[in-house]
């Protein structure tokens, strides 16, 4: 018996070195250059932009996932398309939720060319044309089913519990709109210092969201969006009786000169 109990002590050992191992050895793969070239590669061929990330680092209990300094480029130009400093994910997945999803110092990109497509607009291609129907030949037959009596539904199983989400916090985004002209001008807003934050989502709990933008150099909103569960309107998303209440702050016009719409000589 103590041949057999020192044993398995043994093997337990093993699988605990073997384990710990591994764990250190992956956590070491993520940041090889090999690794970053497979991954950033796949990205490239699937958004036709470069990426690029810093380091990739990860733990199991609780699981949570850290990737830092990762930029997306735009297509065929040297500028960031997207970037952030730090992305920070932990997920519980004994109680099915997401304990908290942190985006430090995201910054997003966004062009509108003359002919009114954006620096994002081949990344959702419009869906394909629905194809005509077929003509139907001048042999085809129409053959009527018999009448059946309808089987009796099985009971359907009770839906699945989903995830909830603890927090989403986001710090100090920087959006930044430019529209082009034919000629090639450029106009541009700012969106900087965008603090974000949603609480305890789930679609079977009330809604609610809050955070800040500076606008241009001395303009200031805070924002906060609630409303009652998302599941109660799931298939009347328009109905979706929602409130916004905002807070603006204007400390010089052109700041917010952007929003106004501009008269036509």
């Amino acid at each position: 018996m103590k041949s057999f109990l020192k044993f398995l002590g043994w093997l337990i050992g093993l699988a605990v070195l073997l384990l710990a191992a591994g764990h250190f050895t992956l956590r070491h793969a993520l940041n090889t250059p090999r690794f970053k070239a497979a991954a950033t590669g796949f990205i490239e061929r699937s958004t036709g932009r470069i990426a690029a990330y810093e380091d990739i680092d990860y733990s199991l209990f609780p699981f949570s996932l850290v990737v830092k300094n990762a930029s997306l480029k735009e297509k065929n130009a040297p500028q960031d398309f997207a970037s952030m400093k730090e992305l920070s994910l932990v997920v519980d997945f004994k109680t099915k939720e997401v304990t908290s999803v942190l985006l430090d110092q995201p910054s997003l990109r966004i062009v509108q060319h003359p002919d009114g497509t954006f620096n994002f607009s081949d990344l959702f291609p419009p869906s394909a044309a629905t194809g005509t129907p077929k003509p139907e030949t001048a042999t085809s037959t129409t053959a009527t089913a018999p009448a059946t009596t309808p089987a009796s539904k099985a009971p359907s199983a009770p839906p699945a519990e989903p995830f909830a989400i603890r927090l989403v916090q986001i710090q100090k985004a920087h959006v930044e709109f430019i529209s082009q002209d034919a000629e090639n001008n450029e106009e541009s807003f700012v969106l900087s210092n965008i603090d974000f934050q949603l609480k305890d989502f789930a679609p079977d709990r009330p809604f609610r969201m809050e955070g800040s933008a500076t606008l241009g150099q001395n303009s200031s909103v805070q924002f906060s969006i609630s409303g009652p569960p998302l599941a109660e309107y799931a298939h009347r998303i328009g109905a979706w009786p929602i409130t916004l209440g905002s807070r603006l702050d204007i400390g010089h016009f052109s700041d917010i000169q952007a929003f106004l719409p501009q008269k036509t000589l």
